[in-house]
């Protein structure tokens, strides 16, 4: 039976904090699940910045159907999805000068 003279060792304190704290973390990943990492969609500002545009370049190839979009109340909003597909296909990635040739590339010199 513990007395009032008895307390808890060191270790037995430490090992404690790092349960909680263990408990912590486990219900923080628990609070997050079932929410998506980004919002399904951006405003026009948003994608503006993603995109390296200006709100009015975004509007114009909304109204081109350049980009798809949905209308929210009075809000019209981008799909990220169609965001990253545009980037890719808008700037394709090329090899920069600096990389080394591949070794499969005919008339290249070993």
């Amino acid at each position: 039976m513990p007395t009032d003279t008895d307390s808890p060792q060191p270790e037995t304190i430490a090992a404690l904090r790092r349960i909680e704290h263990a408990i912590a973390s486990l219900r923080d990943d628990l609070r997050g699940l079932g929410r998506s990492p980004e919002p399904a969609l951006a405003s026009k500002l948003q994608a503006a910045n993603f995109l390296g545009l200006g709100v009015r370049s975004v509007e114009d190839k909304l109204y081109r159907g350049e980009l798809p979009s949905r209308k929210v109340g009075r809000r019209r909003l981008i799909p990220w999805a169609a965001l990253r597909e545009y980037a890719r296909a808008d700037h394709p990635i090329q090899a920069c000068a600096a990389d080394p040739p591949d070794a499969a590339e005919p008339g290249v010199a070993e």
